[in-house]
């Protein structure tokens, strides 16, 4: 019989869409954590021995050191079974897979505009499914970052390596939002908005990169991409400085 490991955040989702941000991330951001905590483990033991042996250590003693510490990893049996879980958890089928290479930008925009996105288009955005609506967002980012974040992809790939470091197997959207970079990068996609032709200029741009993707897609791809009409991109594109804006810490 197997154990049932429960890991809730800290604060329960009030709806589906919630939990894009509450839960942790599936990624190569447990791998980070768990070779970041692995390698301050295996250095602060060193520097025990090392300070017990007068401040050195021979060849024959960290030979000695390795052999202690590899018999003594079964008192960290814990520890990695809590990281085993946590990446089962959030590598499981019905996690959101985001925050992939060179797909930093359009997972964030997913992220902090989600509410607007489950407004809009409805079935799409039911249950919070990124990979449903991932080739809009992914229209979205590519648009953004040839307007005004060229190399938005790299600076966010930088904060979420940081993130990783920081919070391991407990990184969220959340905690990715308070580093600045993501901020800084976050609040860039907003300048354009400042002019008043921008958002028709937006729109008209995802209708047309909609229309030709279209013709790429097939099955529900292709039906959730006829609910995005014109109206429905309007309305999207209204709402999405504002959810921008608060994911940041800023006014509505």
């Amino acid at each position: 019989m197997h154990a049932t490991v429960s890991l809730k955040p800290a604060t329960t989702p009030t709806t589906p869409l919630d939990t894009v941000r509450c839960n942790p991330l599936a990624g190569s951001n447990h791998c980070i954590g768990t070779s970041h905590s692995v390698i301050n483990l295996l250095f602060r033991y060193l520097q025990s021995k090392c300070a017990a042996n007068g401040g050195t250590l021979t060849d024959a003693e960290l030979k000695e050191a390795q052999s202690d510490l590899v018999d003594g990893w079964q008192s960290m049996f814990d520890l990695f079974g809590d990281i085993h879980d946590r990446c089962m958890v959030a590598s499981g089928a019905d996690a959101p897979m985001m925050f992939a290479k060179g797909r930093m930008l359009s997972s964030l925009l997913f992220a902090c505009s989600h509410e607007a996105a489950g407004h809009v288009f409805g079935t799409m955005a039911k249950g919070a499914s990124y990979g449903q609506l991932d080739y809009f967002y992914d229209i979205l980012a590519k648009l953004l970052r040839r307007h005004v974040a060229a190399d938005a992809e790299s600076r966010l790939t930088g904060a979420y390596v940081r993130a990783s470091l920081a919070h391991g197997q407990t990184l969220t959207v959340e905690k990715l939002l308070r580093e600045q970079t993501v901020k800084d990068v976050l609040r860039e996609c907003l300048q354009p908005f400042e002019f008043a032709a921008y958002p028709e200029t937006l729109i008209a741009a995802l209708a047309d990169k909609i229309k030709a993707a279209t013709e790429n897609l097939a099955g529900d791809a292709a039906r959730y991409s006829n609910e995005i009409s014109l109206a429905a991109l309007r309305c999207f594109v209204s709402r999405f400085p504002r959810e921008i804006r608060i994911a940041v810490g800023g006014r509505p």
